[in-house]
């Protein structure tokens, strides 16, 4: 059985295309893609202070 945080990440990254899509059609791709960047940043550092507190790493 996997932890609930997978379940969470995978409905995030499929939020994150739907979002990404809805930014390219309306802003274009650079800026969508900085979204994405800044988004993957900040999910990062909330995945390594999720895992540090739960004592993954």
């Amino acid at each position: 059985m996997r932890s609930p945080f997978w379940w969470i990440a995978s409905l995030a990254s499929i939020f994150m295309l739907l979002a990404f899509q809805n930014d390219v059609k309306n802003f274009g791709l650079p800026i969508a893609l900085q979204s994405v960047a800044i988004g993957a940043t900040f999910g990062l550092i909330l995945g390594i202070l999720y895992g540090r507190i739960r004592g993954v790493f």
